[in-house]
């Protein structure tokens, strides 16, 4: 008993032992983004902790990923729905449906059947609208004027129909239209045209 250390010696002793590196973890940095917070909540007045600066970063890095899967969700459906032709609108520029099948006529010999289509669509838009079929607004897509005519039991409906979705499938899809079938959608239209009215069956 007489060689125990004195409780100051013990006090000394454990002192240094604990200044040792190996009882030391050193600081970590904190993160650039509990900084930020850290600065925010000193300038709105709130006083947190690093534990609960740290639940707030949590809080919002998932309210950033949750507003960024729904600006993904957005655009996926816009690109959808463009591919799906939704978005196709092709308002009649020409007073004149003869001059747009004579310009339907001229890109099929030049075999730039994309822009026969749009010819052909837009001289049935045309006649649709000068029959007060339909009226031709930028808002409206291809599938709006096709539900109209059906509804109107347009004689010009089926074939506005077929060749909208011709359309969708050159524009969006980027699917060739082989030549046969672009001359029959122009042989289909024109004979359409053709025909004045309620006098088309």
């Amino acid at each position: 008993m007489a060689n125990s250390p004195s409780y100051r010696e013990a006090h000394q002793a454990l002192q240094g032992i604990l200044r040792d590196k190996l009882f030391h973890t050193p600081k970590q940095p904190i993160p650039w983004w509990m900084r930020a917070l850290q600065w925010i909540a000193r300038h709105i007045h709130l006083n947190l902790s690093v534990h609960a600066l740290r639940d707030v970063g949590f809080a919002l890095a998932g309210v950033c990923i949750i507003l960024i899967l729904a600006a993904g969700v957005v655009v996926w459906r816009v690109v959808r729905g463009r591919a799906r032709g939704l978005a196709i609108r092709v308002p009649p520029q020409s007073q004149d449906g003869q001059a747009l099948l004579k310009d339907a006529n001229r890109r099929f010999e030049a075999g730039d059947y994309s822009q026969m289509l749009h010819f052909l669509i837009e001289a049935m838009l045309l006649r649709a609208a000068t029959e007060d079929l339909i009226r031709v607004r930028l808002s409206k897509t291809l599938r709006a004027y096709s539900r109209e005519l059906i509804r109107a039991q347009a004689p010009l409906a089926s074939v506005f129909q077929s060749t909208a979705a011709a359309a969708e499938a050159v524009w969006f899809a980027k699917r060739p239209l082989a030549q046969a079938d672009a001359e029959r959608i122009l042989r289909e239209v024109s004979d359409a045209l053709a025909v004045r009215g309620t006098e088309a069956s």
